[in-house]
C-alpha cells in the first residue's frame, strides 16, 4: 500500500527545481512546453486545428444520419 510522497522527497525535489542548475534546465524546458501548448491551442494551432476537424466531422456525420425535416 502506498503511503504517498515522503517529506524528504519533496524537499529534495523543490531545492532541485528551485536553485540547482538542474532546475535551470528544468524551468527553460518547461517555459519551452507552455510556449508550444499556448501555439498549439490558439486558432490555427495544431490542436485547434485537429477540434475544429473533429467537431465538423460529427456536424457532417449528424446531418448524414439525423436530418431534419
Amino acid at each position: 500500500m502506498c503511503d504517498g510522497v515522503k517529506r524528504e522527497t519533496i524537499q529534495r525535489v523543490v531545492t532541485t527545481v528551485m536553485g540547482e542548475k538542474e532546475g535551470d534546465a528544468m524551468r527553460m524546458r518547461a517555459r519551452e512546453l507552455k510556449e508550444k501548448a499556448k501555439t498549439a491551442v490558439e486558432e490555427g494551432g495544431s490542436s485547434y486545428s485537429n477540434l475544429t476537424t473533429f467537431v465538423e466531422d460529427i456536424n457532417a456525420f449528424r446531418n448524414v444520419n439525423c436530418p431534419t425535416f
